[in-house]
C-alpha cells in the first residue's frame, strides 16, 4: 500500500474550498472506525501521522519528512553535515521558506525576523527543525487538526492503549513488511 501523508496544500484548497476541513475529519473517523472495528486498511500512515494520533503534541522529526519528501529531506541533510565553516556560503538560506503558487511567491518566516537571519554553522539545526516542523506542521495545521478531530471523536486519546507507532500501523494496516526473520519464524510453525 502506498503510505497516506496528510499535507493539505493551496492546491486541494482551491479545488475544495471550505470542504477540505470536513474531508479530513472524514478520513480521521474513517480509519479510527477501522481501527475500532478491526478492520484493516490497504494505506500505511506516516509514522508522524501515527505519533499525532497517540499524542497530538507530538514534534516532527527530519526522518518524518523523508516519508514526504525523501529530496527536501536529502538536502536539509547535506546541510547538517557539510563543513560548519561553509554553511552561510555554500547555502545562502534565511530563517525563511519561500514558496509559490500560481505565479504568487510567498515567504514564511521559520521564526520572528527570519528572512533577516542567516543559517550558520552554529544555528544549522535549529534551521532544519524549523524547516521541518513547518512543512510537515504548520504548512497543513488545518488538516492535521482536522483528521485528529475525526479520529478523536471516535477513539479519545486516553482510549488508545499505550501503543508504539508501529503497534498501532500494525493493527490498523497489518505488517507493511515482512523480514527475512517473520518468513522463517512462519517456517518452524
Amino acid at each position: 500500500g502506498n503510505r497516506v501523508v496528510l499535507l493539505a496544500d493551496q492546491e486541494s484548497e482551491l479545488a475544495h474550498g471550505e470542504s477540505t476541513e470536513g474531508i479530513y475529519t472524514f478520513v480521521g473517523r474513517f480509519i479510527a472506525f477501522c481501527l475500532w472495528r478491526g478492520i484493516r486498511i490497504d494505506a500505511l500512515l506516516t509514522p508522524f501521522l501515527l505519533r499525532l494520533v497517540m499524542d497530538p503534541n507530538a514534534r516532527a522529526t527530519p526522518e518524518d519528512l523523508h516519508e514526504v519528501d525523501p529530496k527536501l529531506h536529502s538536502n536539509l541533510m547535506m546541510m547538517l553535515t557539510c563543513d560548519k565553516e561553509m554553511i552561510e556560503d555554500a547555502f545562502c538560506q534565511s530563517f525563511c521558506i519561500d514558496t509559490e503558487f500560481l505565479g504568487v511567491r510567498s515567504t514564511f518566516d521559520l521564526c520572528p525576523g527570519g528572512s533577516s537571519i542567516p543559517v550558520t554553522g552554529e544555528n544549522v539545526a535549529s534551521f532544519v527543525d524549523l524547516y521541518v516542523q513547518h512543512v510537515l506542521y504548520a504548512f497543513s495545521a488545518k488538516a492535521l487538526r482536522a483528521f485528529l478531530t475525526g479520529f478523536h471523536t471516535l477513539i479519545p486519546p486516553n482510549k488508545l492503549p499505550d501503543f508504539t507507532p508501529t503497534e498501532l500501523e500494525a493493527v490498523l494496516c497489518g505488517q507493511p513488511s515482512i523480514s527475512e526473520e517473520d518468513v522463517e519464524e512462519l517456517r518452524q510453525a
